[in-house]
């Protein structure tokens, strides 16, 4: 039996401890797609009503948007296919992992709030 890990190995275990909290630890505005874990979703809001839902790397295949780019600036990249807007969407990240029958789904954190 192995008693002590190498410095190496530590502080791998170390960063797969920090996997999951990107979202609630750091300052939402400076996240980046890549930050995101595979069971969370960017959930856009129009004013006009329309929601949408991008899984885990959907905005990198379809819409060919780099990994790299903020949320934030996500707000300047999209349209609306309801109304046509450039503008006054909402920008949240929610946990999409099932919960059970007595739980409730966490609130999703809201990168960008709307503006008219």
């Amino acid at each position: 039996m192995i008693t002590c890990a190498p410095a190496m190995f530590r502080e791998t275990i170390d960063q797969n401890r920090n996997v999951g909290k990107a979202v609630h630890d750091r300052d939402p505005r400076t996240l980046r797609l890549f930050d995101l874990d595979p069971q969370d979703a960017i959930i856009v809001s129009c004013v006009c009503g329309w929601i949408t839902e991008y899984c885990d790397g959907v905005l990198q295949r379809r819409h060919r948007v780099p990994s790299d780019t903020l949320i934030f600036d996500l707000q300047y990249r999209l349209r609306c296919n309801q109304c046509g807007r450039r503008r006054g969407f909402t920008i949240a990240i929610q946990d999409r992992r099932p919960v059970g029958t007595s739980s409730h789904r966490p609130e999703p954190v809201v990168i960008v709030a709307a503006r008219e």
